[in-house]
């Protein structure tokens, strides 16, 4: 019986021991060995109401490396670097850091944009879908006989769709002018008396030219006194009667 007991007992013993062991070990390898290496993420959106490209980048922090630096930002548009590098830097605190890049530093047309980051050798890149350059102009205009004065709508979007869309913030210049479409329906030959039968012929005498710096803004509206209106041809100091063409032309910033 004696024999069983001591055989029972060192049996356990080892039991104990290699359970000791390994409880010891587990510690021992969480602190240095497992665990993920670092990583570097980006990611970009372009927010309805913004006038700049927002950009996050962010790491996941391995067990022995530092999470605070700088990371480098560059932005590219069908292979060509639209906003370099060198530009783009990028405070990194407690594994995080944050970018905006104004859309007239980079963005020269509508479309996929690629952004890369760049921090301690390691790359990450994503790709953001910009349309924020204005390609159509909406223009409308009313008399308003009562206050002497014209006034003009405008509204900027991106393609021939929905005007005054939210997700556009331009920022340029816009070019009005307005053209006195004088009217003549003379005979066949240019002399002689009127002939109701003939099609107007109309001669455009433009009356006022302007440029309207546009900031951050869909939509505008000018009101333009009858006062500025000038052209040789008037009789008096107020504008003739009839039909005057007003004509809108946006020039998107350069990026």
């Amino acid at each position: 019986m004696s024999t069983v007991l001591e055989r029972l007992r060192a049996r356990w013993k080892l039991i104990a021991i290699a359970t000791g062991a390994l409880l010891l070990l587990l510690p021992v390898l969480g602190a240095g060995v497992i665990g993920p290496e670092t990583e570097l993420q980006v990611n970009a959106n372009a927010p309805q109401r913004s006038d700049a490209l927002h950009i996050n980048v962010g790491l996941t922090q391995g067990l022995t490396s530092d999470c605070d630096g700088t990371a480098q930002v560059e932005v590219l548009y069908e292979g060509i670097i639209a906003y370099p590098r060198v530009l783009g830097d990028v405070p990194i605190r407690d594994c995080k850091g944050t970018l905006e890049i104004p859309y007239a530093k980079f963005a020269a047309s509508n479309g996929l944009y690629e952004v890369r980051a760049y921090y301690d050798g390691m790359e990450a890149e994503t790709r953001v879908l910009v349309e924020k350059v204005v390609n159509w102009v909406y223009v409308r205009s009313f008399a308003e006989p009562e206050r002497e004065r014209v006034r003009v709508d405008v509204a900027l979007d991106t393609i021939r769709s929905q005007p005054l869309s939210s997700s556009v913030f331009a920022s340029g210049t816009l070019v009005l002018d307005i053209v006195w479409e004088q009217c003549t329906n003379d005979g066949p030959l240019g002399i002689g008396l009127p002939d109701p039968t003939q099609e107007c012929q109309a001669q455009g005498d433009n009356v006022f030219h302007a440029e309207v710096p546009i900031t951050s803004r869909a939509s505008a509206i000018i009101f333009i006194p009858w006062k500025s209106l000038e052209s040789p041809k008037f009789d008096g100091e107020d504008p003739e009667e009839g039909w005057y063409n007003v004509t809108a032309v946006f020039h998107n910033d350069e990026a």
